[in-house]
This record gives C-alpha cells, sequence and structure tokens, in this order.
C-alpha cells in the first residue's frame, strides 16, 4: 500500500490544486461580499465540505490496493466518459423542467432569500423569477408555483445547488457537476461489489475491466454488476444526465457510508461512514432507512438473528451509540438555518407522497385495473411484504442487509404514492447492492428488469419529446407510461424472494466472507 506519491507523480496534482483554488475563492468572495447571514455561513461550510471530501476521496483511492485502483480509475473513465457524450448530444435539456429548477433553487439560497418562506423578499424572488437564467415560462408566471418548486427539498441539497450556483451558474456546469457525483456512484457501486463479490468469484472472470471486457458482458461478474446498475442505467442516464436530476448524489453518500462501514479503521467505521450517513439524511432523508443495517452489525456482530447471538457487550453498545451521535449531528447541523420554516414543508411533502397515485408508483397499474379497490390491494400487500420481512428476520432467515433492503423497498416504492423513476430508483439501486453478496441470481433479474424497462421508458420519451416537438401532439402518452410496471415487477419479485427465504427449507445463504472478516477483525 502506497502512503505517499512518488515526485515525478505530483505534476498530476496541479490542475487539482488550481481548481481547488479557483473554487475556494469563489466561495470566499461571495461570503465576504455577501450578508454573512447564518444560511451564507452554512452555505461557504458545504461548499468547504465538498472540496473536502473530493480530496479525501482522492488520497483514499491512491492508498487502496492496485487492483482496486485501477478497477475505480476504468470505472470513473468509462463513467465519465458516457455522462459527456449524453450532455454534448442532448443540448435541448438544458431547457427542461427540473434543470431549470434545480438552478433557480440554488440561486434562492446563493441570493439569501430564506427559500421555505415563500414571503421572504418578494421583490427579489421577482427579479429571479423573471430574469433570462434558468427562465421557464409556465411556473415563472405564476409566483406561488414558483416558490413551490424552488422549496421542497431539503436543506443539503439546496445548499449543494447554491453552492454551485456561486462556483459556476451555466447550465452546462450544472450538468456536467451532477455528471461527476454520478460517476462518483458508479466507482462506490464498483467498491462495495468488490467487498461483497470479490471472495466469491473465484475461477469466474480475472479481476479487472480489461480482462472482463476481453472476454465479453457475459457472466454475473462486479463489473456486470457496475455496468448495470449504475454506468449504463437507463434509468440514471435519463434522469440524471440527460435530465438534471440530483438523486445520485444521496445514492453516492448511502453507498459510500456502507463501503466506509465495512473498513478496519475505527475513524473510518465510526466517523466517516455515519457522517455520511447523517449527510444523505440532511440530503434527502431516504438514508435513515439505512439505520437498521448499521445497527443490526454493530449490536449482532453477525449477519442474522441466530441461536449464537448474545446481548450486545458494552463495547458494541459504545460503538453504536457514538455511530448514532455522529450520524445525527451530521445530518441535524445542516437544518439549523432553516428551522422552523422547513417544518411545514417537510409535512406536507409526506401527506402528499402517501396519497396521490403518480409518475412512477407500482399501484399505477393496479388503480388502471381496480379504480376503487386498489388501496386495499395495497394494504394486503403491505401486511404481506412487511409481515414476511419481520417473521423472517426473527426466524433468522433472513440477514440484516435483505431485512434492511426490504424496508427501503417498502417504503420508497410500495408506500410512497407519487415517487418519480429517480427518486424510487434511489431505493431500487440500495435494494440490489445490499442483496447481490446472498442472491446474484435474484439480482442479476433484478437489473434486466431495471435495464429493459429504463429502455423502453427512454424510448417512450424520446418519442413523446418528438412529437411534442414537431408535431404538437403527444396522443396521451405519458413520460413515466413503462416505470409503474417496472416498480410492480421489482416488487413482486421481490417477494417472491423474501417468500422463499422466509418460508423455504433451504438454508440461509451466507454472506461475503471479506465483509464478515473485516467486521470480526474489529469486534
Amino acid at each position: 500500500m502506497m502512503t505517499t506519491l512518488p515526485r515525478h507523480q505530483l505534476r498530476w496534482l496541479i490542475p487539482g490544486l488550481t481548481l481547488t483554488g479557483f473554487l475556494l475563492v469563489r466561495s470566499l468572495s461571495h461570503f465576504w461580499l455577501g450578508s454573512h447571514s447564518l444560511q451564507q455561513v452554512f452555505l461557504l461550510l458545504t461548499g468547504l465540505t465538498v472540496i473536502g471530501l473530493l480530496w479525501a476521496l482522492f488520497l483514499f483511492w491512491w492508498q487502496a490496493d492496485l487492483a482496486l485502483r485501477r478497477g475505480l480509475a476504468l470505472t470513473f473513465g468509462l463513467g465519465l466518459a458516457v455522462r459527456l457524450i449524453l450532455v454534448a448530444i442532448t443540448p435541448m435539456s438544458s431547457h427542461f423542467a427540473d434543470t431549470c429548477l434545480t438552478m433557480e433553487s440554488g440561486s434562492v439560497i446563493s441570493h439569501d432569500i430564506r427559500t421555505y418562506d415563500p414571503t421572504n423578499q418578494p421583490a427579489l424572488r421577482a427579479q429571479l423569477r423573471d430574469d433570462d437564467y434558468a427562465y421557464l415560462p409556465p411556473i415563472a408566471s405564476i409566483p406561488a408555483d414558483w416558490n413551490f418548486h424552488t422549496s421542497t427539498h431539503l436543506p443539503l441539497s439546496l445548499l449543494l445547488y447554491g453552492v454551485f450556483d456561486v462556483w459556476w451558474p451555466t447550465t452546462l456546469a450544472f450538468r456536467l457537476s451532477f455528471s461527476v457525483l454520478d460517476t462518483l456512484l458508479g466507482c462506490f457501486a464498483y467498491w462495495w461489489l468488490w467487498l461483497m463479490l470479490l471472495p466469491l468469484r473465484p475461477g469466474e472472470v480475472p479481476t479487472g475491466w480489461l480482462a472482463y471486457l476481453r472476454r465479453g458482458l457475459a457472466g454475473r461478474t462486479i463489473e456486470f454488476y457496475v455496468l448495470g446498475l449504475v454506468i449504463l442505467s437507463p434509468v440514471l442516464l435519463k434522469a440524471g444526465t440527460v435530465i438534471l436530476e440530483t438523486k445520485g448524489t444521496c445514492s453516492l453518500l448511502m453507498v459510500a457510508s456502507l463501503c466506509f462501514f465495512h473498513q478496519r479503521a475505527a475513524r473510518l467505521r465510526l466517523l466517516v461512514s455515519p457522517a455520511l450517513l447523517g449527510m444523505s439524511i440532511a440530503y434527502m432523508g431516504v438514508g435513515v432507512f439505512l439505520v437498521p443495517y448499521f445497527a443490526g452489525w454493530l449490536l449482532l456482530r453477525q449477519a442474522r438473528l441466530g441461536p449464537l447471538v448474545s446481548w450486545p457487550s458494552a463495547k458494541a453498545l459504545g460503538e453504536a451509540a457514538q455511530f448514532g451521535a455522529v450520524t445525527a449531528l451530521c445530518a441535524g447541523i445542516w437544518f439549523v438555518p432553516f428551522v422552523p420554516d422547513i417544518l411545514l414543508m417537510i409535512k406536507a411533502r409526506l401527506a402528499f407522497s402517501t396519497t396521490y397515485v403518480l409518475f412512477a408508483s407500482p399501484w399505477k397499474p393496479v388503480m388502471a385495473l381496480l379504480p376503487v379497490h386498489w388501496t386495499l390491494v395495497k394494504q394486503l400487500f403491505s401486511v404481506l411484504f412487511l409481515g414476511t420481512a419481520v417473521i423472517g428476520f426473527l426466524r433468522g432467515r433472513l440477514s440484516v442487509s435483505l431485512f434492511t433492503a426490504s424496508l427501503f423497498l417498502y417504503f420508497l416504492t410500495v408506500s410512497v404514492t407519487d415517487g418519480s423513476m429517480d427518486r424510487v430508483y434511489m431505493g431500487l439501486l440500495l435494494v440490489m447492492l445490499l442483496t447481490v453478496g446472498e442472491h446474484r441470481r435474484a439480482v442479476y433479474s433484478l437489473v434486466m428488469i431495471c435495464g429493459v424497462g429504463g429502455l423502453l421508458t427512454l424510448l417512450v420519451g424520446v418519442v413523446i419529446y418528438i412529437m411534442k416537438q414537431y408535431f404538437h401532439r403527444g396522443y396521451g402518452l405519458e413520460f413515466s407510461l413503462v416505470d409503474g410496471y417496472i416498480n410492480a415487477v421489482f416488487c413482486l419479485v421481490f417477494l417472491w424472494l423474501l417468500l422463499r427465504n422466509t418460508f423455504g427449507e433451504r438454508p440461509p445463504v451466507a454472506l461475503s466472507t471479506l465483509t464478515e472478516d473485516q467486521l470480526r477483525g474489529v469486534a
């Protein structure tokens, strides 16, 4: 393992140091010339945190195992190349609603407007609505709609948008920034798959992208999964690169938290991992559903409940308390400048998200077949799904990973009824990553469901765009026509997996020995 950079390699740091200096100057000058309000203090803190995390990731990557380092570098290069090409050939998406509203949300924060209070600085709000920057005619003409759409994200999301608005307030720069973050998600997915699958792959395919590409794209190996889950995922490419969406950044924080949790160094497991988890909660909230995973591993010290489980030791309880405290601190601190205005927004969003069936909800096809009784079907399915997960975990048939995946899928897909596919895919991605170490064949099917369904969604989207752009009609087609069916099939396949594990007679599948050994090493 290398701990220092060779002298002849230092020249490669010059562009990075130059860019860092530029970003620091932009951040500090914006703060110095601004109002010095608490919100602007946190905007500066967010920018410094982003810069620090990126440099920490680079230094950690440089000290990693050589084979892993090469795999991560090739993953980053391939993922970024795909996204740069897509950005270059889709200039029309610069005027899409999601792109404009993300930029407008960042502009509100960088101009020191209290975003969750629609009555704050009405004159400046009107100026931002009507200027040429990210102008969106249908929404800009209705102040209430514009105020609503620029204030429906959690604090860390808005602060990050504000940071990018300070650093480089152009559409192209925004799209490239989130493309880089989605590419980093691919790298952490590769690292997680390396931890989970490497002990299981002897004799399959030699480690590394080049050997994998020489053999072809067949086989359920690390490279296949990272291609299907992130790099070439139609969902992430459509809602993340072609259309500017920011959910991939939340997935990045969650997967990074998982990866650092399974490192030997205590500072990585008990400081870095919970800090990233807390940031994911402050970013979009869904990271809270990973809490059972970390609590289970910290307290049980093994993959699942069983006859050998004993009451947690004092050390285990102390580590769990430390992990929880760091998570709570790194989640709650970002809310400080926005309290109490944000509480009403959260309450309204939760009520809306569990009432209306929209976008990629798996209940859309059920509602089409049973418009009156679909809620009854939802309730029965929920009882069966959650009941099976709880019984399976208590019987020791479901591991902590599979139980956590069940909660993710239930709360982000089954319970929430208005989620768009980019939001739902945060849950689907974590479900597949948490499950792949035990059930590669099932996850292979889930990857194919998301891939084929995502391609159909892209096709429908292209048809709608062409019809509206050139023929001024859409023939009643919905952009998310296929998404609801994808998620319905995904939920049914996963329910079958839960039922088979909970009530089947086959013994539970063992988790990756690498992950378990790492945890035993620090027990």
